[in-house]
């Protein structure tokens, strides 16, 4: 879309949940321009969410929302075990027995990233029931009679007083881990097999998981120094090799098909 041609101007769709159908809503007269992406996010810390249009050829737009009397929750996290920005939570707020779910994501679109901070209406209710965060790592934090209108930071183990119950089989970055170290594999990247160059018989484990820290292959005190991957997608993953002399080494891997 070009400045004036056919007069096209941008419109809002309304989600009219829960039957999957979208409304037409009013047109931005304004609005005329060619753009690359939006970005959402709360700019004047007023509960309503604000979006920034990044056009081509012409300056950004922003569009504030003026909101009305209703009232929220703004919630970012903070990860422990899971990352630092908690990406890939899912928290769910609890209010008038309904149920409100987001889930925690990045690289939302090409020139545009929205705010990592999550806003849940609340209609005209100034608090919620409960407030429940499901981690990557699998723990859960539960929160209860949480008050409106208020932005808050919810760290990981923050309701279970710093313990954190992470999933079996999930396996996490430690710091003990020397990432390289004395490993090295190859090819890489791989296809259908690794080499492992250490010395036979100094691995205690070895295992092979993927970025979200899924464990998908396990051998104890292996022999053969050559792994298959044949099973594996492709995409990158992590090979950990915990020694008998008890050191830890970690290091990633590309697999191509």
């Amino acid at each position: 879309m070009l400045v004036g041609k056919n007069n096209i101007t941008s419109t809002y769709y309304t989600n009219e949940y829960p039957s999957k159908v979208f409304s037409k809503g009013e047109q931005v007269p304004s609005d005329t321009v060619s753009s690359f992406n939006n970005a959402v996010g709360d700019l004047n810390s007023d509960g309503y969410p604000d979006i920034v249009v990044s056009n081509a050829e012409f300056p950004t737009t922003v569009f504030e929302n003026r909101g009305g009397d209703h009232h929220y929750l703004a919630i970012s996290l903070q990860g422990v075990l899971s990352n630092r920005d908690g990406i890939g939570s899912t928290v769910t707020v609890y209010t008038q027995g309904k149920k409100i779910s987001k889930y925690t994501q990045c690289g939302i679109g090409f020139l545009g990233q929205n705010s990592n901070q999550l806003i849940f209406g609340l209609n005209q209710v100034n608090a919620a029931d409960s407030i429940e965060v499901l981690w990557p790592t699998g723990h859960i934090d539960r929160y209860r009679f949480v008050a409106g209108n208020t932005s808050y930071v919810l760290v990981e183990g923050g309701s279970t007083s710093g313990n954190i119950d992470v999933d079996e089989g999930l396996i996490l970055n430690t710091s003990g881990d020397v990432y390289g170290g004395g490993l090295s594999i190859s090819p890489n990247p791989a296809n259908d097999y690794l080499t492992l160059h250490v010395e036979p018989g100094t691995i205690s484990k070895l295992m092979v998981y993927d970025l979200t820290g899924k464990s998908l292959l396990e051998q104890i005190e292996p022999i053969d120094m050559v792994v298959s991957t044949q099973s594996l997608a492709a995409g990158t993953y992590f090979i950990r090799c915990i020694l008998k002399s008890g050191t830890i080494n970690s290091i990633s891997f590309i697999i191509h098909k």
